[in-house]
């Protein structure tokens, strides 16, 4: 069958993720086309973010989805699948489903991602076009949906999907993680467009995270699992990328980098042995209380060049709110620790920190603030964090917890259903208010997520992308070429 995977993108204006999405290979989607490749079908990846930009107001958003259906009027397929994310994926996602089953009226819909997962039932409510959703990992069930529509075979007996069967929705049974992640086919690069494009190559060493953090989606997916690939199967996967992407530069992208001792250490090794004489440098998430100091030694030889450390938030009380970790005093004072080891190492290392999740105060946002400092003081020319404002995500424990948080903290959110207004605005907030607690509104929280900028001085780049997409004239759709210059500054702060 002939099968085109559309990767829509995010609206937001987070330089990082901007940046990232016009420059760093799309990650799921390879792997999706792997394994339809594998069992015999014609698989494309449309970019839409490379192909058309990104829509700098309402006008612009309308405008390039009509692009799009001229696109879409010029090929021929038989199965169109899109990936669907929490934000502007989600309402262009659809828009691209509806558009499809207009000029393509016998061609199949399947939506996949994260947010589907969480979501499944409101999609096939509300989205007629949509025929079917691939619920949690996606690697056999898109390929057992492709069999049943080529055969006709029942969709009831395919696990971990849900499709509209008269005027019933139904969803089967959940479908069990892949055991061995080795026995996957290698992602198929190949079948993504403008890959001359990207200079970071994206590339998975695991899957899942056991850690139950109130604001991650993981959980939806993966269900608290971690499991690895072998560091013979990673080694491969980068050599193969490295054959369509012109770069040295490896992301490693997983939700936990590295988590359990022995696959950690084999996989360093490897990448000593085979990656870093080739020159290639890569950078991870990972969490301040795993890696100890011969990790960190033994990565930086083997090509690490960044760490970005999601710690969230200096105070314990937030902390626990989050369920970050079950012991917050240690996990801050791991924090300085890892500082004070990685300062003298020739390693970049990034902080995100997030504002405004329920309960939060003036206080709390106030220990943060000082904690980014104190952290980025340690080592300030290589040092660098970031403050993002906290959007309730579904499938998320915060998400299911509003009414709880309303009641404890005074949390109040204008939409839970933000992501489906088109198009989102283009903000730090993805155009979703949230007032954290009766102690800090929603006006509170921006004024104090601008100070914070301030307090670190380091999201001048933010600033200045602010200022020039307030520039922009209405109707334009950013390029490639147009974040071009703003994500050399960007890199300049410190590899990612």
């Amino acid at each position: 069958m002939r099968i085109l995977l559309v990767e829509p993108g995010i609206t937001t204006a987070n330089p990082l993720l901007l940046w990232g999405g016009f420059h760093t290979v799309p990650l799921g989607l390879p792997h999706l086309a792997g394994s339809l490749v594998q069992a015999g079908h014609h698989v494309e990846i449309l970019s839409i973010v490379q192909r058309f930009g990104l829509p700098v107001d309402e006008e612009a958003y309308w405008k390039r989805l009509d692009e799009i259906k001229s696109y879409l009027a010029r090929q021929s397929y038989d199965v169109l699948g899109v990936s669907i994310l929490t934000g502007d994926a989600y309402a262009l996602g659809l828009d691209i489903a509806e558009a499809s089953r207009s000029i393509h009226k016998g061609a199949w819909v399947i939506v996949g991602g994260y947010h589907a997962s969480a979501t499944w039932q409101d999609i096939l409510i509300e989205c007629p076009s949509v025929d079917a959703v691939v619920i949690g990992e996606g690697d056999a069930t898109a390929v057992e949906l492709m069999d049943a529509l080529e055969t006709g075979a029942s969709l009831a007996e395919i696990k971990g999907s849900a499709f509209r069967q008269d005027e019933n929705i139904i969803r089967t049974e959940p479908r069990p993680l892949v055991a061995r992640l080795d026995d996957l086919p290698l992602p198929a690069y190949h079948t993504a467009d403008y890959l001359d494009r990207y200079n970071v190559l994206s590339v998975l060493s695991s899957r899942g995270c056991p850690f139950g953090c109130n604001f991650c989606a993981e959980q939806t997916v993966t269900h608290g699992t971690w499991r690895s690939y072998s560091s013979a199967r990673v080694i491969e996967t980068i050599n193969l990328g490295l054959k369509h992407v012109r770069t040295n530069t490896v992301s490693f992208e997983d939700p936990l980098f590295g988590l359990k001792p022995k696959p950690r250490r084999e996989l360093l090794q490897e990448l000593l042995h085979q990656t870093a004489p080739k020159g290639i440098v890569w950078g991870a998430e990972i969490r301040v209380d795993i890696f100890d100091a011969d990790d960190f030694a033994l990565a930086q030889e083997a090509g690490a060049r960044s760490f970005l450390f999601g710690l969230e938030s200096g105070s314990l009380e937030m902390l626990r709110i989050m369920k970050k970790t079950s012991d917050p005093q240690r996990y801050l004072e791991a924090a300085v620790e890892k500082a004070q080891i990685l300062k003298d190492m020739n390693v970049a290392v990034h902080y995100s920190f997030l504002l405004g999740y329920p309960g939060e105060t003036f206080k709390t946002a106030l220990e943060t603030i000082r904690l980014a400092r104190a952290l980025i003081n340690v080592a300030p020319d290589k040092t660098k964090a970031v403050f993002q404002i906290y959007v309730p995500y579904p499938g998320t424990a915060s998400y299911h917890n509003m009414p709880t948080y309303a009641d404890r903290y005074g949390t109040r959110v204008v939409d839970l259903k933000w992501w489906q207004r088109r198009p989102l605005k283009l903000a730090i907030h993805q155009g979703c208010y949230v007032s954290p607690s009766a102690k800090m509104s929603a006006g509170d929280l921006e004024i104090v997520w601008r100070k914070a900028c301030d307090a670190i001085g380091t999201d001048t780049v933010n600033q200045e992308l602010l200022r020039i997409l307030a520039e922009m004239p209405k109707g334009k759709l950013i390029t490639y070429s147009d974040l071009s210059g703003l994500a050399t500054a960007y890199l300049a702060r410190g590899p990612v």
